[in-house]
């Protein structure tokens, strides 16, 4: 792993999607998911922040790296 300060080690449920339980773009209802939803994680390294999740409107969000720009990976590279 050659970054993990960018590394998610831990994400609430709704960065999986993505959606946000704390600035919801589309109310109560939260839903559908959306591009750059705020979520709260940690990260290998030990700190953790809220942060834009990338969605790219088709795969849910943990399934990829995000596309440049982002405050954060999965893969750690």
């Amino acid at each position: 792993m050659n970054r993990p300060a960018l590394a998610l080690l831990v994400m609430e449920w709704t960065a999986h999607a993505p959606l946000s339980w704390h600035r919801s773009r589309t109310g109560r209802a939260n839903t559908p998911f959306y591009n750059d939803a705020e979520s709260v994680v940690g990260f290998v390294d030990g700190h953790g922040a809220l942060i834009r999740i990338y969605y790219d409107g088709l795969n849910a969000a943990y399934t990829r790296d995000p596309a440049p720009g982002y405050d954060y990976t999965y893969s750690g590279e």
